[in-house]
Parts: C-alpha cells; structure tokens; sequence
C-alpha cells in the first residue's frame, strides 16, 4: 500500500496572519554527484537549507556577498558552538566503503584561528550526522587547511570521509558547520558533496595541486600549518608547502580509498619534493633524512599498520629545485586487510619546510 503522510504548519506567533503559496511535497531522491541541494544558492533563497540546533538561530539568505559576488547563507543569534546552517541529505545511493568529497568556503564575522582547537578562537568545520536504528554517528569531516583564504576571506574547507556501515541508508543523515565562538556569525557558501568514485588505475586526489588544497590536510591542526604556494613544480599551477611544524612527525595527509589495496597489487608512488628554510632559502637533505611517502592503515584487525617507502632514486639532491620521488611497492596483507588508509608525508628535520607537489600512487600496468 502507498503510504500516506500528514504535514502541518505550526508555532507562528499568536494573532498574526501568514500567507502560504505554491506548497508541495515531493520525494527527496539520491544523487551521488550532488549529495547537496542548492548549494550554491543557484536558486536564490534558502532552499533546502535549515538550521540545526534550535532557539533563536537566523538563517538569512544573502545575495551577492558570497565569492566572486555570489549568494551566500548566513547564520546568527547562535547559542552554542554547533548551532549554524544545516542541510538533511538523502544518502541512500551512498555504499557502506563508498568515500564522500565535502567541501565549502566559509568565514566568520570575526576572524577565526584556522591551526588552534581553543574553542573561543577555532574556524568552523564541516560535520556529518547520521541516525540509523537509533544509533546515531556524528563525524567531522572537512577542515580548513591552508592559511590562503580567497578574497574577501573566504576560507577552503574541505575533507574527505569514509562511509561507515551504521550510515549506509540511515534514518537521517545532516550536513552542519560547526565549532565557532557562537557569539560569531556564520558565513558558507559554494557546499558540495559527492561520491568519489573508485578509480584503482590513480589512488590520489588532486595530485598536482591545480585545485589548490582540495583534499589535502594536515596531520595535526595545532602543530603545522599549510600555505599553498605558486609556481608548482612544473613552473605555473600550485603546490602546497607544509611550515611553522614543531616536531618531524607534522607533515600532509589524504584519505586514500581502502578498497584498492589487494594483497599482492602492485602500486608506483610519484611525487616531487622541494626543502626551504624559515627564510625560505632552499636547504639539501641526503639519504633518510629527504621526504618519503607513509601509507598509514587504520580500523585494522591487528592494530594500525605502518609502511614507508624511500625513494629509489639514487641522485643528488637538488637545494634550488624540485626533486623527483618514485617508489614500488606490492600491497601487504596487514595494510590490505585496513578499514582506512592514508597517504602521509612527513617525518622531515621540523626546521626544515616541506613543499609538495605531483603526488599520484598509480596500478604498476
């Protein structure tokens, strides 16, 4: 039998009149290349977008004032730190395994610190929400990364998430900012969020830097920082300089997809590495002490699993230029059996500043 469903208008003030038109209810369908609807705010209002949290939280729709003179969505009068714009997904085209991209630009009314976890001074990021059966999984899932904001100081931020088991066809699933000084307003623009396919040929995302730090982070947020930085290695387009890090363990992180790595497939690592001081004078590494390429397994049966790769390049290093990286390796059965796994680049003398750029881990044809 069709079910049958009751909607009703209710709790405006007393007394008043309101007027209602053009009202319809209509199926919310699944689109893995736009998990968001009007994330653009192409249709000029706040459509599909709510707020999550409650109380006296405004959400106004604000035209020509986002990027590049484009719309954007602000919220106000927040409470508390997760209190800001909100979107409910239909994310029943989404597969337990499947990697989600989310992204936006985002700002604050008062400037926020993008590397500190001070819940008075911290950026917003972007969180996931999903209820199935009562059990509910709240993720954090994009973060602001590098220090290079657009005009008008719009920020990147921006992650990439691995559906869980419990959030594959849930109850609810929401998208929401949060974590800013709830006496700041909220700005958010451009939001996206789509499936990202699998592509086993290419495991990494945005390999040369050409949209910037999209799908890049740190791999911790209070103890490095990232610029992106032009030219890139090629001499035009972008790379990503890693700096200010106090320890060789900060370094660069993706979310790569666990499903590509087969016991016994085999994977060629490229990648190009150039080392600058604080003055940004180019400085020479020799032999383990040059950047290498870590693949960092988690949510596996034995505990995490580590695996470095040293470059097989036999070759001077180069303090003015860009240095090529390659690498071998045949997937083992630990990282193979991971639920995640990571790219990371790190484990490089702190004083030293790492900048990065064509880093791809491609099927050995």
């Amino acid at each position: 039998t069709s079910p049958r469903l009751w909607f009703e208008l209710e709790r405006a003030p007393d007394n008043v009149k309101f007027l209602l038109d053009s009202a319809s209810l209509t199926p919310l369908t699944c689109n893995r290349d736009g998990l968001v609807r009007n994330g653009n705010l192409e249709t000029n209002d706040s459509l599909y977008w709510d707020i999550w949290g409650g109380g006296d939280v405004v959400l106004d729709f604000l035209p020509g004032v986002g990027p590049n003179g484009g719309n954007a969505l602000k919220s106000s009068s927040r409470v508390h730190h997760s209190w800001t714009q909100s979107q409910v997904l239909n994310t029943d085209c989404v597969n337990a395994g499947d990697r989600i991209a989310f992204s936006a630009k985002i700002k604050t009314s008062v400037d926020c610190l993008i590397y500190s976890w001070d819940s008075n001074q911290r950026c917003n990021d972007i969180f996931f929400h999903t209820d199935k059966d009562n059990v509910r999984e709240y993720h954090r899932v994009g973060y602001i990364t590098a220090d290079t904001p657009d005009e008008g100081g719009w920020h990147h931020v921006h992650g990439i998430h691995i559906h869980s088991e419990n959030g594959e066809k849930p109850d609810l699933a929401k998208l929401y900012f949060a974590d800013a000084n709830p006496n700041w307003d909220v700005y958010t623009a451009d939001v996206k969020a789509y499936v990202l396919e699998q592509n086993c040929q290419a495991l990494v995302e945005n390999p040369d830097m050409e949209e910037k730090d999209l799908y890049w982070t740190y791999t911790d947020r209070d103890r490095s920082k990232v610029k992106v930085i032009t030219p890139g290695a090629g001499g035009s387009g972008h790379a990503l300089r890693l700096y200010d890090r106090d320890h060789s363990w900060r370094g660069l992180r993706q979310v790569l997809d666990p499903r590509c790595f087969v016991p016994g497939e085999e994977f060629n690592i490229n990648a190009r590495f150039r080392l600058t001081d604080a003055l940004l004078a180019g400085v020479a590494c020799a032999g383990t002490d040059c950047p290498s390429v870590v693949l960092y397994g988690r949510n596996c049966p034995n505990g995490d699993v580590r695996e470095k790769f040293w470059n097989t390049l036999d070759m001077p290093w180069d303090s003015e230029g860009w240095n090529n990286y390659e690498a071998t390796f045949a997937v083992s059965d630990e990282i193979a059996a991971c639920g995640s796994v990571e790219l990371w680049i790190h484990e490089v003398n702190p004083s030293w500043n790492i900048e990065i750029d064509d880093v791809q881990i491609y099927a050995n044809a």
